[in-house]
């Protein structure tokens, strides 16, 4: 199994509206009965149903992302980079990792996007998608995505 420099051990998900309530609920209900070793990390932006759920116990620690040293941010987003997708670590070098992990500007939807992007696919070499994220000029987190998202609706049209 995969840790990162801290020595956890990621279990990534993700919640789509329609399941989310579900999870929510549950968390709040059940989550202190959950065992001490047992840390459930949900990121999110500050939505009013996530936030008026997890509001309901001690045994909910939130904390606003602004608040995360950024070389910590770095490390996680490094990470991720790292091991998503599993099919691309003989592809690319650690190099490779941290250019892209200094591309996302700290901005984890960034990071998720690329990865996403250079997913193998029928006709598309990853490589390829590689040094077309890294072509873009950098920028601050709201023009990378809108330059990730251009290039993914650019590639699928």
């Amino acid at each position: 199994m995969l840790e990162d420099q801290r020595g956890y051990q990621p279990v990534l998900g993700v919640l789509v509206y329609h399941s989310r309530r579900s999870v929510l609920e549950v968390l709040a209900a059940y989550g202190a009965e959950l065992p001490a070793n047992l840390q459930i990390l949900l990121t999110s932006w500050p939505l009013v149903d996530i936030g008026d759920a997890l509001n309901t116990g001690p045994h909910i620690y939130v904390r606003s992302l602004d608040a995360i040293d950024t070389e910590l941010t770095m490390c996680d987003i490094h990470f991720y980079i790292s091991i998503h997708p599993k099919s691309l670590r003989g592809t690319f070098t650690n190099e490779n990792f941290q250019q892209l992990s200094a591309k996302s500007g700290g901005v984890f939807e960034w990071a998720r996007l690329a990865c996403d992007f250079m997913s193998p696919r029928i006709g598309v070499i990853p490589k390829d998608c590689f040094h077309q994220i890294m072509s873009h000029a950098p920028g601050d987190g709201r023009t990378l995505l809108d330059e990730m998202y251009t290039t993914f609706l650019k590639d699928l049209f």
